[in-house]
């Protein structure tokens, strides 16, 4: 690896914000099918937490739509247990569906690792088994 001669030396990130629609909705998925817990709330504003990350869900500003591929690709998050087969069955159940890796994005699926599904807003999100990279 390159010796870092930046002038600021960054120790990682602190939140990534997502534009919604719903907040409700999105606290839903991110709270009670994903296990993020809130700590924060104000103002169309709501920061959940998740191990030592935050992710933070801002209501759509007045006349703008959230949207899916438009801000970023995806959003990768580590699941604490379970295989892949669990984790694709209990989001079934929960009736998320399952995307084809390389959905909407007009690039073909891919043997990339993990399960995609997509939020209420149609951001696209990579679930990681603990086992995921062992492969």
């Amino acid at each position: 690896m390159a010796e870092a001669t930046a002038v600021i030396q960054t120790a990682g990130l602190d939140h990534i914000v997502l534009h919604v629609n719903d907040m409700e909705t999105s606290k839903r998925f991110y709270v009670g099918l994903l296990g993020m817990a809130v700590y924060r709330e104000r103002d169309g504003h709501c920061f959940l937490r998740t191990g030592t990350n935050q992710l933070a869900l801002f209501e759509a500003r007045e006349g703008k739509k959230a949207t899916g591929y438009t801000e970023f690709d995806h959003i990768a998050i580590k699941v604490a247990s379970g295989t892949e087969d669990e984790i694709k069955a209990l989001l079934t159940e929960a009736g998320v569906g399952l995307l084809p890796r390389g959905e909407g994005l007009g690039w073909p699926p891919t043997p990339d690792v993990g399960i995609y599904v997509q939020d209420p807003d149609g951001h696209r999100i990579q679930l990681l088994p603990p086992d995921a990279w062992d492969s």
